[in-house]
Order: C-alpha cells, then sequence, then structure tokens
C-alpha cells in the first residue's frame, strides 16, 4: 500500500484523488490521511479548497486557517467556518464582525453556533431583522430569544401568517393573546379565525379577555356566505 502511494506521488496525483484520500482515508489506509491533507493544503489556490481541509481535517485546521487568510476569505466562507469548527470558531467571528455579516449569516450562526447565538442575535437587531428572520427563530429557537423575537416581530407589523406563527410557536401567553387581537383587527380569512378558535382554548387560565377575542372573531364571519356556514358551525362548538 505504501509503494502505490508514492507510485501515485511520482506519476502526480490529482486534486480529486488527494481530496478522496482525505474524506475516506480507507482507500489507502489511515496512515495517509495526513499526508493527503498537508499535500492537498500546499497545493490549494481557492476558498473552497481550504475550506475542504477545514472541514474535514482537524489536526490541520491551524495551518488552513493562516492559508485561508493568505487567500482573502468571503464572509460567507467565514460562515462556515463559525458552522463547522468550534476550534475556530470564535476567530472566524470576530473576523466576520470586521467584514460586516448580512442577516442571512446572522441567521446561519444563530442557528448552528450556541456558543455565538447571543451575539449574533445583537448583531441581527443592530442591522434590523426582517419579519422572515423574526419568524424563524421563533419557530426554531427557545426560551429567552423567542420571547424576543415574537416582542420584535408583533412591533414590526407582521402578516396574518406570521401572527398565526406566533400563536403557534410563542412561549408568551401575554404575546399570544396580543397576536390574536392584531390578527382580529387585521381582516383575518377563514384559516385564520379555524387557528384563534384552536389557540383559544390552549391559553391557560381562561380570561374575559379570551372570551372577548373569541366573540370578536365570530362576529367577524356570523355573516358568512351560505357555504361557510356549516365549517363555523362547527368552530363555534368550542
Amino acid at each position: 500500500m505504501q509503494k502505490a502511494w508514492e507510485n501515485c506521488l511520482e506519476k502526480g496525483i490529482s486534486t480529486q484523488d488527494l481530496q478522496a484520500f482525505v474524506k475516506t482515508p480507507f482507500l489507502g489506509g489511515l496512515w495517509f490521511k495526513e499526508e493527503a491533507g498537508e499535500l492537498l493544503l500546499q497545493r490549494s489556490s481557492s476558498v473552497e479548497e481550504v475550506l475542504f481541509v477545514i472541514e474535514n481535517m482537524r489536526s490541520l485546521r491551524l495551518k488552513a486557517w493562516d492559508k485561508l487568510w493568505e487567500i482573502e476569505p468571503t464572509a460567507h466562507a467565514l460562515v462556515r467556518v463559525i458552522k463547522w469548527t468550534r476550534s475556530l470558531r470564535r476567530k472566524a467571528w470576530m473576523k466576520l464582525l470586521q467584514m460586516g455579516p448580512d442577516r442571512d449569516d446572522l441567521m446561519t450562526v444563530i442557528e448552528k453556533a450556541r456558543n455565538l447565538r447571543w451575539e449574533a442575535w445583537r448583531k441581527l437587531i443592530e442591522i434590523g431583522p426582517t419579519n422572515e428572520n423574526l419568524e424563524e427563530i421563533i419557530r426554531y429557537r427557545h426560551g429567552k430569544m423567542k420571547y424576543e423575537a415574537t416582542k420584535r416581530l408583533l412591533s414590526q407589523r407582521p402578516s396574518n401568517r406570521q401572527l398565526g406563527t406566533i400563536m403557534l410557536y410563542g412561549n408568551s401567553r401575554k404575546l399570544t393573546l396580543e397576536s390574536m387581537e392584531v390578527l382580529i383587527s387585521n381582516n383575518p380569512d377563514m384559516e385564520d379565525i379555524k387557528s384563534i378558535y384552536h389557540h383559544y382554548q390552549m391559553i391557560i387560565p381562561v380570561s374575559k379577555r379570551k372570551r372577548r377575542l373569541k366573540h370578536e372573531a365570530w362576529d367577524k364571519f356570523k355573516d358568512t356566505p351560505e357555504g361557510q356556514l356549516k365549517s363555523l358551525r362547527r368552530i363555534k362548538l368550542f
């Protein structure tokens, strides 16, 4: 096996073959992976090639990081480093802040880098999140960040669909009720009203405010065309 590896080097091994040795070392034996990675890093002339080494060769990450800065990485490349490597995460984050991340970059950091999540959130608030950014955080994050995103979304004139997301995924009864009130005032359609009735039951404890919301929702649709009355009667049984 050693002889075969030496023959490959003499004849000239392609970058693609080197990547195969690095990614699936059993092709040539574990002892070839390090040598293949070193050779691949020496040949690397593009950001993608260096990122391949960073993502697949833990022992060469610091060397690859230095090489990356010789080639001048993009913000997207730094986000990939943050996403896949814990050891270089803080360095990449500081460089990303200097370059000025966009919203998509920050959303990826929030999703993938737990130890940088709040820093990325504060930066996102600084540049101004879109309603879609906030809706995604409400869907997939937990605890205080979900609450903060919900408050922010309610202050940014959310669509009826986004109000429905708050009712479905929100973690605050107060903000869920507020989203219901906004939805009622936005001329909701049939699906929205079903959502109001459904989530009305899920908020505990029962209050006059919730009963008022339920009846306001019904009043919006009591004169609905005959074809929809059957489903409305079924809803009113809640």
